[in-house]
């Protein structure tokens, strides 16, 4: 089945309410019942997008879309989910995006409240036949802002030695005490 065959329900069912491709949405054509309804969507699916993160394979602590990525087929929920995440996945068989919401005691993370340190023990950098990055984001699932001038991620591009461990640590503000210090040493070799 071509991929326009795929999403012919799809489009067939949003054409009722007026949503069409290359066409504005105006939800004035609708009846009052349903302007009201409307309303209430954005709610339903952020609900439905959370609940889909929640589903998935747990490895390690970290949270993995195991399959469908980037090849999505008719799956909207999972579309809009990763979209929700951050754009541009690719499939699971080029490229993975573990992501970890929560501490090692499961509870969930706050970066106000606590610093966290991700420990590679020697020889132990994540399995990659490309290229791999540690990216921190905010709530929002933005990239924090961090007082490393525009620096967002820590990967195999970095000056890293590779027979050695690496600790790398996260935390919401440096100490006072720290803010004569540069804070690139919270990246550490050993």
């Amino acid at each position: 089945m071509s991929a326009r065959k795929s999403h012919f329900h799809a489009i067939e069912t949003t054409a009722r309410i007026g949503l069409v491709p290359g066409k504005d949405f105006d939800p004035g054509t609708l009846s009052a019942l349903d302007q009201e309804r409307i309303k209430s969507v954005p709610k339903v699916v952020l609900l439905k997008m959370m609940h889909r993160v929640q589903e998935q394979t747990v490895i390690n602590g970290w949270l993995c879309f195991q399959s469908g990525v980037g090849d999505w087929g008719t799956d909207y929920l999972l579309r809009a989910t990763t979209a929700w995440l951050g754009p541009g996945w690719n499939r699971v068989e080029d490229e993975v995006y573990p992501i970890s919401m929560t501490d090692s005691l499961g509870d969930g993370s706050d970066g106000a409240a606590h610093q966290y340190t991700l420990h590679f023990a020697t020889g132990q950098f994540p399995p990659s036949k490309g290229f791999w990055s540690l990216t921190m984001y905010d709530k929002e699932n933005f990239l924090a802002q961090n007082a490393l001038d525009d620096r967002y991620s820590l990967s195999q591009r970095d000056k890293l030695i590779r027979n050695s461990a690496v600790s790398a640590h996260a935390k919401a503000e440096l100490a006072k005490s720290e803010h004569a210090i540069d804070p690139r040493r919270n990246l550490e070799t050993a």
